[in-house]
């Protein structure tokens, strides 16, 4: 996690310690201490990972870490309403869970701000589908406080972590190359990177044998 640390990863970061230098406020004005962010992009591209280095940064001692698919697990949030330690929830690709079910559409709002939602709560919500979410999800203050876009893998990112994997900087023709695939993601890069470390490829061999690959697809 330390190899890809993603300019949104420490944005949303930035984010929460902001945002815990406002606890008096929300105790002030008697409101639930709560900050809710949407990871958003294209799959593979890294989101999972992103959360994962949000958590072990911002997880604490005795903190609760929850991560939650297509079941919303109402007793077990209940059972935290008068705790007040950290709670970090994960909701991952909020489209699916919220395709499948209205009933996990309402209760969704009702964690969010209503009367399901924790105090001293920290919510993270990934998708690859945002155009797809319900407008009451995304666009209403209290809900998601900000929306962050983790887009296709940077050239500095590239970089470094080629350099990680590989034990070596990427030659100039390599680093060419792999920019010419098409919407390079942080999924489809690990796989070159596999190609040529398992395989002995070429970056050249490896980007078009996935090439290949998606055109069969």
């Amino acid at each position: 996690l330390k190899i890809l640390d993603l300019d949104v990863t420490k944005e949303v970061l930035e984010d929460f310690k902001d945002f815990q230098k406002t606890e008096q406020a929300y105790r002030k004005l008697k409101l639930i201490y709560k900050r809710a962010v949407l990871l958003f992009g294209p799959p593979g591209n890294g989101k999972t990972t992103a959360v994962h280095k949000i958590i072990s940064d911002l997880r604490v001692k005795d903190s609760i870490v929850l991560f939650v698919g297509s079941y919303l697990p109402f007793e077990f949030i209940k059972a935290f309403k008068e705790d007040q330690r950290l709670k970090i929830i994960i909701f991952e690709e909020l489209t699916e869970a919220i395709d499948h079910s209205e009933r996990y559409v309402q209760g969704f709002l009702d964690f969010l701000d209503g009367e399901m939602s924790l105090d001293n709560c920290f919510v993270i919500g990934t998708t690859n589908y945002p155009e797809k979410l319900p407008s009451n999800v995304v666009d209403r203050p209290g809900r998601f406080d900000k929306l962050y876009k983790i887009d296709c893998i940077k050239e500095k990112d590239v970089l470094k972590y080629s350099q990680y994997i590989l034990g070596k900087p990427l030659d100039k023709k390599s680093l060419i190359r792999l920019s010419k695939v098409p919407d390079l993601t942080m999924a489809a890069l690990k796989e070159i990177l596999l190609l040529v470390v398992r395989d002995k490829k070429t970056i050249e061999e490896a980007c078009n044998q996935l090439e290949e690959h998606k055109q069969l697809v």
